[in-house]
């Protein structure tokens, strides 16, 4: 364990599993104080017993992000438990697979607001009590097919994520004058729980092979870029979107979407 981030608190949505559970375990190991999200409470309450095993600090707070009341009060919650925030990482999202054609409202209306809405929620929550910091970080986890990458079925999961790089760019440059840095992480094809559980092996390994580097990309290797842009190493960086993707842009492949 280090100390890279002691001291901290942290707010991750999204943690009960997969990418977010990474993320939080990545920070809580180099000392931050984590309070963990998850819509899913048998999920949360399994990463929970995880971190405290450990003993790392940490509370569940069920958040559903798609409602804004639940994004205020896991920020409330890191300050009535911990006394403040210091970083600010949004990884839930809410995605079904369907065509634009035989896509719902209120599929779409869920696909936005558990991305755009949600980081807008907490983003305002937060903001106050990163100011108080005066190095706060937002790190939202976007995707490469908010830039780059179309994925059939997925219309609006890319358009979520578009708009999800455009809003952390404004908010940097708005934030910017409370020493608050703003950045995205936009990952290409990870091995994530959903990876797994919508592509069977000979799927996994046919996409590995479009993509330069020949993998998937590892979860923790997204958690420690999520830990750097935490990190004081960092204070320069700010409304980025920073791509981890093995080099898959260059060779222009369809990605599944497998992120948060």
């Amino acid at each position: 364990m280090g100390d890279l981030l002691f001291g901290k608190t942290a707010v991750v949505t999204g943690a009960g599993r997969g990418m977010g559970k990474a993320i939080a375990q990545a920070l809580a190991e180099e000392g931050a104080r984590i309070v963990l999200g998850a819509r899913t409470i048998s999920h949360g309450d399994a990463t929970l017993s995880e971190f405290l095993a450990r003993g790392q600090q940490a509370v569940l707070q069920p958040c559903d992000v798609t409602v804004k009341a639940d994004c205020e009060a896991i920020v409330a919650r890191a300050h009535d438990t911990f006394g403040g925030l210091d970083i600010l990482v949004h990884c839930a999202a809410d995605i079904p697979h369907a065509r634009v054609a035989e896509l719902a409202d209120e599929e779409f209306d869920r696909s936005i607001h558990s991305v755009l809405y949600a980081a807008f929620y907490l983003s305002r929550a937060a903001l106050p009590l990163l100011a108080a910091a005066h190095e706060g970080r937002i790190i939202f986890i976007s995707s490469v097919a908010g830039s780059y990458t179309a994925i059939p079925g997925m219309a609006h999961y890319g358009a979520a994520k578009a708009g999800l790089d455009a809003f952390a760019r404004g908010l940097a440059l708005e934030a910017g004058q409370d020493g608050i840095t703003v950045n995205t992480i936009n990952p290409g094809l990870i091995a994530s729980d959903r990876m797994r559980e919508r592509l069977d092996s000979k799927q996994q390994q046919a996409l590995a092979a479009t993509i330069p580097i020949s993998r998937a990309g590892r979860m923790q290797e997204v958690a420690e870029l999520a830990v750097f842009l935490a990190s004081e190493k960092a204070g320069y960086i700010s409304g980025e979107s920073i791509v981890i993707d093995g080099g898959s842009r260059l060779s222009r492949g369809v990605l599944p979407p497998v992120n948060s």
